[in-house]
């Protein structure tokens, strides 16, 4: 399961404190993608993705 689908089920539970956390988590991922998918990738590394 993904966070997203996590965060949609801890939010129909109403479970406060996984949602808080899971949202906190999301933040920091999408974050961490576009800085990575914004440098220039090293020389000789392909950007390969699933």
């Amino acid at each position: 399961m993904n966070a997203e689908a996590r965060l949609d089920e801890a939010r129909q539970h109403q479970w406060l404190g996984e949602v808080k956390a899971l949202e906190e988590s999301l933040v920091h991922l999408r974050r961490r993608r576009n800085e990575v998918e914004a440098s220039p990738s090293p020389a000789g590394v392909s950007d390969v993705r699933p």
